[in-house]
C-alpha cells in the first residue's frame, strides 16, 4: 500500500495500530536465578583476578597441608593436648585468628567482586505514569546511563510517549515518586541487565492526555524498546495490567490511593 492510500481523505495519517494480545506487548525478562549469578562472577573472576585466585588457592593448599603434617596447627582432640602455658595458648590462638582473618578478607574480596561484575552489566529503567490507579504512560526496558539519573530521565522517556502534539506539553506528577531496588534480568541473547523501575503519579493531566483519555477510554501509552520497537503504540490497560510488573505498581498506587 502506497503512502497516498494510507492517508484519510483530510490528508491526516489514521490511528497507530492498537495492541490486543499478549504477544504484541513484547518480552518479558525475569529475574536471573541465583545458580547462574553465581557462575557468572566466578567467570568475571577468573578473567581480572586469574592470578590472585592462583595465589590464594596455592596458600590454602599449604594451610590444608600444615594441618595435615605440622603438629603445631593439629587441633587437639583430648583435653589433655590443650595448651600447657600461656605462650603455646597465645600460638594456637595465632593460628585460628590468621585463618579468621583470611576467611574474612576472602568474604571482602567476593563482595567486591560481586559489585564490580555488576557495575559492568548494562542498565536498563522501566518507566510507570499512572493516573489514579491506572496505567497511563509505560516504556520498559529503555537505555539508562547512570542509577543517578533514574528521575529525569525517566521523565524524558514518558515527555516523549505522549501522543503526538504540535507543542508537547510537560506532564505533572507528585512528589511521591516511588522506586525500587535495582535487579539483575536475564535478557535477550544471554545478556544481564541491572534493571531500574520509577513510578510517578499524575495528578493533573495536560490537554494533550486528556484528549487522549476521552478518545481513548481504557487504553494507554504504551511501549517495549527489547521488542526494538521505538514507536509508542495505544494498549488496553487491562492488557498492560498482566504484566507482573505493571500490576506490582498498580498495588502500590491503589494503596496509596485507599
Amino acid at each position: 500500500m502506497d503512502t497516498q492510500s494510507r492517508k484519510s481523505n483530510n490528508g491526516q495519517s489514521p490511528p497507530q495500530e492498537k495492541i490486543e494480545s499478549p504477544k504484541d506487548l513484547g518480552p518479558t525478562f525475569y529475574e536471573l536465578d541465583g545458580r547462574r549469578r553465581r557462575r557468572l562472577i566466578l567467570n568475571y573472576a577468573w578473567r581480572h583476578h586469574r592470578s590472585r585466585i592462583v595465589i590464594i588457592i596455592l596458600c590454602l593448599i599449604v594451610v590444608l597441608l600444615g594441618t595435615l603434617f605440622w603438629k603445631e596447627l593439629h587441633f587437639p582432640n583430648t583435653f589433655s593436648e590443650a595448651p600447657k602455658s600461656l605462650i603455646d595458648w597465645l600460638i594456637n590462638a595465632q593460628s585460628i585468628f590468621g585463618l579468621g582473618t583470611l576467611i574474612v578478607a576472602l568474604s571482602v574480596w567476593w563482595g567486591e567482586i560481586q559489585e564490580d561484575w555488576e557495575d559492568e552489566l548494562p542498565r536498563k529503567l522501566s518507566v510507570f505514569f499512572f493516573e489514579k490507579e491506572h496505567a497511563l504512560i509505560v516504556c520498559r526496558y529503555a537505555w539508562l546511563a547512570g542509577a543517578d539519573e533514574i528521575r529525569t530521565w525517566g521523565q524524558q522517556i514518558a515527555f516523549q510517549a505522549q501522543p503526538p502534539a504540535k507543542t508537547p506539553l510537560k506532564l505533572d506528577f507528585g512528589a511521591d515518586v516511588e522506586t525500587k531496588k535495582p535487579i539483575l534480568l536475564s535478557g535477550p541473547r544471554d545478556e544481564i541487565w541491572k534493571h531500574y523501575s520509577v513510578c510517578f503519579r499524575l495528578t493533573n493531566l495536560n490537554e494533550t492526555l486528556k484528549k487522549y483519555v476521552a478518545e481513548n477510554p481504557g487504553f494507554c501509552r504504551y511501549q517495549n524498546l527489547a521488542a526494538k520497537k521505538t514507536i509508542t503504540h495505544d494498549a488496553a490497560q487491562k492488557l498492560v495490567e498482566t504484566i507482573p510488573e505493571v500490576a506490582e505498581w498498580k498495588t502500590i498506587v491503589s494503596q496509596k490511593l485507599s
